[in-house]
């Protein structure tokens, strides 16, 4: 499982560097275009709010891998190491419950927007929705992984 989840986040990274560049480089063009060719791209915007999306979402199980989210550490820091194991357990189930209830919940908004596709894209809009259902369940397994290390290394 261990090795699975770095594939996983090597593939990850590799894919948000491709898209962040995509969105650098969409976002030049709109204002090359715009400024001093004198027309606007119409999908630019589109585009790069589609990437924004999903790297927002494709990033959150590498910010979780790496224990570089946002945390309060006052309750961590003041505790023993067996309170640390159980703050750590903790954490982490809350935290799979929280994305196994978003990727249960992403279906119906997916549903929601079926056949609707976006305006200047040929692109269905639930795409955007795909992304929060790809994303939690990539940080379920993420989470899992951890988990499983959490108990192992106890």
């Amino acid at each position: 499982m261990q090795k699975i989840k770095s594939i996983l986040i090597a593939v990850l990274e590799h894919a948000l560097g491709v898209m962040l560049m995509v969105m650098v480089a969409v976002t030049f063009a709109q204002v090359f275009c715009r400024y001093t060719l004198g027309f606007s791209l119409t999908w630019s915007h589109e585009l790069v709010i589609l990437l924004l999306i999903w790297a927002v979402w494709l990033s959150i199980p590498i910010g979780l891998d790496r224990a570089g989210h946002l945390s309060v550490t006052f309750f961590f820091d003041h505790n023993s190491h067996w309170g640390k194991f159980r703050l750590a357990w903790l954490h982490s189930i809350l935290a799979v419950l929280f994305f196994g209830l978003v990727f249960f919940l992403s279906f119906p908004l997916v549903e929601a927007f079926e056949g609707m596709n976006l305006l200047s894209i040929p692109v269905p809009i639930n795409v955007r929705y795909y992304a929060a259902t790809v994303g939690s369940l990539l940080a379920v397994f993420v989470l899992s992984v951890n988990l499983l290390q959490i108990f192992k290394g106890k």
